[in-house]
Order: C-alpha cells, then sequence, then structure tokens
C-alpha cells in the first residue's frame, strides 16, 4: 500500500471524500476551485491544501505525482 492510500484509510470518511475529490480535480486538472501553489524552495513542487491537509505534488506531461499529503503541522519540515 503506497503512502496516499495508508493516509487516506486512516481518516474519517468525510475528510477522505473531501480529499478523494481534491485529487480527482487535480488529475484533471481543474485547478480553479482548489488553493494550489508552487512551494517555494522545491523547484516544480506545489501543494494543494484541503483543510488541515497538504497535497504535494509534482506536474508532468501525463497528470500529477503525488510525493506526500499529510497534516499541516509536519508537512514543510521534511
Amino acid at each position: 500500500m503506497d503512502k496516499v492510500q495508508k493516509f487516506l484509510s486512516r481518516l474519517d470518511a468525510k475528510l477522505r471524500k473531501r480529499l478523494e475529490r481534491a485529487l480527482q480535480q487535480l488529475i484533471a486538472g481543474e485547478w480553479n476551485s482548489l488553493d494550489v501553489k508552487y512551494l517555494t524552495g522545491k523547484k516544480g513542487l506545489l501543494r494543494c491544501r484541503v483543510g488541515q491537509v497538504r497535497i504535494i505534488f509534482a506536474r508532468t506531461t501525463t497528470g500529477i505525482i503525488v510525493t506526500d499529503i499529510g497534516f499541516r503541522g509536519g508537512m514543510y519540515k521534511k
């Protein structure tokens, strides 16, 4: 089980559904309604904020690659 699936499986259903919806929008390229910003100092990485959870990802020609996901407290210390 990869890190994203493991993280999602530990969440309550309401938050999991919000994150899954956000991931689907990211994959489809519908970023207008999402809070997406480039990370400073991390070339090519972006973050999507969904409440207290951050999705760190990179954009590729074929879609996106999620590199990390977690609560905001420890996300940027890695």
